[in-house]
């Protein structure tokens, strides 16, 4: 699985902002973007982050809850071609490539 969230995200975000130009907001964008402006190293995290963040909480309901990972479907930072993988915080052991244009899925950007 993958842990590299931090290179994953720099890669995305070179190809998208700097190579394509593209001017909307994304998930990499995002997390690269909070960094500049809190001058700490947040970044979106891979998969296999996601997994350990998801497996790190689930024996705390109250934690996920409060944090609001309840129902939430997120981001990773790993893809495959014209899509990236998701978390389902709500299922475990649920993960999907989705396409990068869905518009329902969160963003939760981390740091380490």
């Amino acid at each position: 699985m993958d842990f590299d969230g931090p290179g994953n995200t720099d890669l995305i975000y070179h190809e998208l902002t700097e190579i394509q130009q593209v001017p909307e907001a994304y998930a990499a964008k995002t997390c690269r973007e909070l960094s500049v402006e809190s001058g700490c190293d947040w970044y979106l995290p891979a998969l296999g982050e996601l997994k350990a963040l998801h497996d790190q909480l689930s024996n705390t309901p109250e934690k996920r809850e409060a944090n609001g990972f309840i129902g939430n479907v997120y981001w990773s930072s790993t893809e495959g071609g014209m899509e990236a993988w998701t978390h389902y915080f709500n299922q475990p052991k649920l993960f999907q490539l989705t396409t990068k244009s869905n518009p329902y899925i969160s963003t939760r950007c981390v740091r380490r």
